[in-house]
């Protein structure tokens, strides 16, 4: 039931970042409310999602590609369903794409994601490609799954930190992962605006000393 794979992108710390989670086959935790797997794992106390107005109701997660902000302290499995859920009343996860064709994983397929993280223009852009089905990628080849561009009306961090996401999955293997920045140069960690001058021209400082425009 919680067969889900991903990746992080944006993150800054464990209460900001950017999830998007792939999930094979629907599920409701109505199905399993007995088991340990809905408690608790602590107090033993069931696990109930609130909504906006403070009212609980059973958790359900559907197939095929996720995205979530996460804005907050989260709760126990706030991770696992295609909901918000709300701390205090405010959100603390908000799911802000779901793939409406439900498309899933395959069992032993390679996939290749193209994650586009653009915190000055505050855009992001998930492409999966089936390798396994397909073939190498190339500039030619057409997504399984395409978010489009997507201007959520969210905080983008300006950071470049990115990891890999499992939950009940095993022998989940990620590699090649490979990474460059779209709007400006590194600092760090942390994304720089270019200075755009008037001729069009896109300059960023040097180790030493600030370029100008000519």
């Amino acid at each position: 039931m919680a067969n889900f794979f991903g990746v992080v992108f944006g993150y800054t710390n464990t209460e900001n970042y950017f999830l998007a989670s792939w999930k094979a086959t629907d599920n409701s935790a109505q199905a399993y409310d007995s088991p340990a797997h809905w408690s608790d794992p602590m107090s033993g106390t069931p696990v109930l999602v609130y909504d906006s107005n403070g009212m609980s109701y059973f958790a359900y997660a559907q197939a095929g590609l996720q995205v979530k902000y996460i804005n907050g302290a989260i709760p126990y499995l706030a991770l696992w369903g295609t909901y918000d859920v709300y701390n205090q009343w405010a959100p603390a996860v908000t799911t802000l794409y779901h793939d409406t064709n439900r498309v899933s994983w395959i069992h032993e397929h390679t996939y290749e994601w193209h994650v586009s993280y653009r915190p000055i223009i505050g855009m992001y852009q998930i492409r999966i490609f089936d390798k396994t089905a397909n073939g190498p990628v190339t500039s030619s080849s057409v997504p399984l799954i395409d978010t489009g561009a997507q201007y959520p009306s969210v905080s983008f961090a300006p950071r470049a930190q990115f990891g890999v996401y499992g939950f009940g999955l095993a022998n989940l293997e990620f590699n090649e992962a490979d990474f460059y920045c779209c709007d400006g140069y590194f600092v760090g960690q942390t994304c720089m605006p270019y200075t755009t001058c008037p001729n069009g021209q896109k300059i960023a400082p040097t180790a030493t000393t600030d370029r100008v425009c000519n």
